[in-house]
């Protein structure tokens, strides 16, 4: 009895020592990978004056083996206007950090920020870069950095880029020169909603960002020469000035029965296509009105039109990588400069 028990013992002990090493054991496994909360953190406070604010992110170890973040860092390094801090510490920079299996981890985020610093761009971005078992992911970081007015997509279906409908069905909305619009995503005027800028606006676009009409939607900009309307790519520095290609486009299907589409005294610029007008449920029997508009320093084309009608005085198209003007598939089209 007394070897039985001695030997029972000796039996859980090994048990113990190998339940305890398999545990501390890190897996090098490459199909491994962390799973987070969400692909990008986005602070959405519009600071008026200088502040700061915190959001958490959560990074899960999905599996049952313990793993290693070898390296985090954020992208910006020290002069990022975003701070982290992963289990009380503080940095840009952090390295080995270790997830049990089935477990997880607190990231905070903050950002700092004076809106009434004129170099600030429109929208504050930075990543935070992940390395595990030799899988790099990342985070995106974004923040408002100006007082402005910013139109940020909320609605996701595939097939659709990201948007968030700004004049809806039956809604006529007045964007004002007060504050410049900063759109993150697609704006977008649903069917018999109406969405008139008024002059001196400027409304100014993130990479892949753009303005829509969709059918039977209209848009009215009154722009006046002395205060036009401008539509360009959200980075403000110098260098940015004349980059094409910073923003999609303009997109205008068919107008409200009865009502045209109308763009006076304006600036499109920097964009991939300058202003898109196509028929899509219906050939267009209305047209797009063109006044004393600059388009330019487009990626690709500066007025595209598939099937539509356009009237166009004093317009100026220059400088486009593909084609200034592109006609297609029938319409009608009245020029004059």
């Amino acid at each position: 009895m007394h070897k039985r028990i001695i030997y029972l013992l000796l039996l859980s002990l090994v048990g113990i020592i190998y339940s305890c090493q398999k545990k501390d054991v890190i897996s090098d496994d490459t199909s491994l990978k962390l799973e987070f909360s969400n692909d990008s953190i986005i602070f959405d406070t519009v600071f008026t004056s200088l502040g700061s604010a915190t959001h958490r992110l959560m990074i899960y170890n999905t599996s049952n083996s313990k793993i290693k973040i070898s390296d985090i860092q954020l992208e910006g390094g020290s002069s990022s206007q975003f701070r982290v801090n992963i289990d009380g510490e503080s940095g840009s920079h952090f390295s080995d950090i270790e997830i049990e299996g089935n477990d997880s981890i607190y990231v905070f985020a903050k950002v700092t920020i004076d809106p009434l610093n004129k170099s600030n761009p429109y929208v504050v971005e930075d990543k935070l870069h992940f390395l595990t078992n030799s899988n790099e992911q990342e985070v995106k970081l974004v923040a408002w950095g100006q007082d402005a007015n910013y139109i940020l997509a909320d609605t996701y279906n595939t097939g659709f880029p990201p948007y968030k409908i700004v004049a809806d069905s039956l809604e006529t909305i007045h964007w004002t020169s007060e504050k410049p619009y900063i759109i993150y995503g697609y704006a977008v005027i649903n069917s018999y909603g109406k969405l008139i800028i008024d002059e001196g606006t400027e409304v100014y676009f993130h990479e892949a960002s753009g303005l829509w009409s969709y059918a039977d939607g209209l848009l009215k900009v009154y722009g006046t020469p002395e205060n036009k309307v401008y539509f360009r790519g959200d980075r403000l520095e110098q260098d940015y000035a004349d980059i094409p290609g910073q923003w999609d486009r303009i997109w205008l299907m068919e107008a409200t029965p009865g009502e045209d589409h109308e763009i006076y005294n304006s600036v499109i610029e920097n964009g991939f296509i300058g202003i898109q007008a196509e028929s899509f449920l219906r050939a267009a029997e209305n047209k797009l009105i063109l006044h004393n508009v600059i388009v330019q320093n487009m990626s690709g084309i500066g007025v595209f039109s598939r099937l539509y009608n356009i009237e166009s005085t004093n317009t100026l198209l220059a400088n486009c990588g593909g084609y200034c003007l592109a006609l297609t598939s029938g319409g009608n089209y009245d020029f004059k400069h």
